[in-house]
């Protein structure tokens, strides 16, 4: 593992949110932000966050941020056992950040789950 992959384990709310939100998907209008969870190679299943979006050439993609690689929706649902729990657009993952505070996990239940709630997102004024 390189030490850019170890800093980023723990965070993909954190990292898929910038990315919807903030990076390289903000103006792409097929981007989501995903929460669900994922499971490969005999592990447990942990909840996670990754970004999908329409490429026009290759269809359907995932973007997964720890790894920070992209692969079709098809073979990254393979690959980690992947299931969506909750899809959010940008304007979406953006109010939810706000009414929040945290990067997510947002939807109802998640707390109820086990699932620790996501980072306080410093310097963001509540509404």
């Amino acid at each position: 593992m390189t030490k850019r992959f170890e800093k980023r384990l723990g965070k993909c709310y954190e990292l898929a949110a910038r990315e919807l939100t903030m990076g390289a998907f903000t103006s792409e209008p097929t981007a989501r932000l995903v929460h669900g969870s994922i499971e490969g190679c005999g592990n447990p299943r942990l909840h996670h966050a990754w970004c999908t979006y329409e490429h026009e050439v290759m269809g359907a993609m995932a973007w997964e941020p720890i790894s920070e690689k992209e692969y079709p929706v098809e073979v990254f649902a393979h690959l980690y056992g992947a299931e969506a729990y909750e899809t959010y657009t940008v304007t979406e993952a953006r109010g939810y950040m706000v009414e929040h505070m945290n990067w997510g996990p947002w939807h109802e239940g998640a707390e109820r789950e086990g699932v620790k709630t996501g980072t306080k997102i410093k310097g963001l004024v509540p509404r």
